[in-house]
């Protein structure tokens, strides 16, 4: 087994249901580990899929790389705006913008 599956196994959204069973855990706010590497709408498709598949049990948090103007504002509209995801998951260091940064206050903007 590689270092990856045992630092993080069966990362899919019925895995990690059932670990939150098995650890008496009722809800979990998830994004893609995807997201917080490229902040691409791909990786957020990842958490729609997974919150799709249990809105009972999973929020999502969307990730958003603030390098990337020419999608951002899609982005923003299509998971904040919409309802679909709960919050917003900044990733400064891969996404080499600070969070100070004004191309981040479109998202920040959505979560005040």
């Amino acid at each position: 087994m590689g270092t990856a599956e045992w630092c993080l196994p069966h990362t899919d959204a019925d895995n990690l249901v059932r670990t939150m069973d098995r650890l008496g855990v009722d809800r979990s706010i998830v994004s893609s580990w995807g997201g917080l590497m490229m902040g691409d709408p791909a990786s957020n498709d990842v958490t729609l899929r997974a919150i799709a598949r249990h809105p009972d049990r999973l929020l999502g948090y969307a990730c958003i790389n603030p390098r990337y103007p020419e999608i951002m504002q899609r982005e923003v509209e299509r998971v904040f705006r919409s309802g679909a995801m709960s919050g917003y998951k900044p990733y400064p260091p891969r996404h080499a913008v600070p969070i100070l940064d004004r191309r981040h206050r479109p998202m920040l903007e959505w979560c005040t």
